[in-house]
């Protein structure tokens, strides 16, 4: 196991099922995919294996069925050095996905919870024996809404770091819920980030730093709002910022997001300030999205100093003070 950061992510595994397509299908269209992969998937194991593969020491929190899914789950994360000991409910399967991927890399993704459904606020105790003050917590939003909300608050009472990615979003969760005061960091994306400012006077056409400011002063939370290929801009003490991406050939972007808020996670509990945590998870998204499959896609601290050494000298200067070191540990 690892000696690195202590990591506790609590929420989904899912298995997929990946179509390759030209293009998504539209209203009563049938399409033939190029191809059709199945792998593992979940917001929550993928951030899992992320970190660990970062470097962090992972605890995951989650719930599957007894079925070949569940199984192949459990493998995974042994193989990953992830420990896990997940809810296994009787009568209800592992939680499933199916994703369409676009030759340009876009995707859509349609999942059904299963196992999921059956965690609830008595399960975050799940969590709770395992979390210290020098713990960072990540939630997501593919578990029921009372385990998500019932984890934050015991890791919050607890004294640690939580890290919140509010994906998928829900329209009932909105910059009034008092979950907030249980989170540190809030990691939307654009879309999210508008879901949860719901009734907010924002002009439609708000720029992103204005975007992520509104939701920092509503919440309260340090934010982090994800832009894809643009990068990121981060709301941390008052002070408003953007963090361009690492230039990347996209081939699947399904995994990045995941990829990003694992690699936020275990830099913040690291100790790097809030601009060199962004940095190194725009770092480890561009190389999530260079090849196909979310686990595949998922990069090593080694392969992400090989990404630097590819670029161009100042890129190098912007960004070596601060990432480069991470990356050798």
């Amino acid at each position: 196991m690892s000696d690195g950061p202590h990591l506790v992510v609590a929420g989904s595994y899912g298995w997929s099922t990946r179509y390759v397509l030209a293009a998504a299908p539209g209203p009563g269209e049938t399409l033939l995919a190029d191809e059709v992969q199945f792998e593992h998937g979940g917001k929550g194991s993928n951030q899992a294996v992320a970190a660990a593969r970062l470097g962090a020491s992972v605890d995951f929190v989650t719930a599957v069925g007894h079925d070949h899914p569940g199984e192949a789950a459990i493998a995974l994360w042994q193989g990953e050095g992830v420990r896990a000991d997940p809810v296994r409910p009787a009568g209800l399967p592992t939680m499933t996905g199916t994703i369409l991927v676009e030759r340009d890399g876009e995707n859509r993704i349609v999942v059904a919870l299963g196992a999921m459904l059956a965690l609830g606020a008595t399960d975050a105790h799940l969590v709770g024996r395992l979390v210290t003050a020098d713990s960072t917590v990540v939630v997501q939003n593919e578990a029921p809404y009372a385990f998500t909300r019932a984890v934050l608050e015991r890791a919050a009472a607890a004294g640690a770091r939580t890290v919140y990615n509010p994906a998928p979003v829900s329209a009932a969760l909105d910059h009034r819920d008092p979950v907030w005061q249980a989170v540190d960091v809030l990691v939307p994306n654009q879309h999210e980030a508008r879901s949860l400012l719901g009734d907010s006077d924002l002009a439609p056409d708000a720029s992103a730093e204005e975007l992520a400011r509104e939701l920092a002063e509503r919440t309260g939370c340090r934010v982090v709002l994800t832009l894809g290929a643009e990068g990121a801009v981060f709301v941390a003490g008052g002070a408003v910022e953007r963090v361009p991406a690492v230039p990347a050939t996209a081939v699947d972007t399904t995994g990045a997001g995941d990829c990003f808020t694992a690699a936020l996670s275990v830099a913040l509990a690291e100790g790097a300030v809030m601009r060199d945590a962004v940095r190194f998870a725009c770092l480890a998204a561009s190389r999530a999205v260079q090849q196909p499959g979310v686990i595949d896609g998922l990069p090593r601290r080694a392969e992400l100093a090989e990404e630097v050494v590819g670029h161009q000298r100042e890129w190098i200067t912007e960004f070596g003070r601060s990432v480069i070191p991470r990356l050798r540990r």
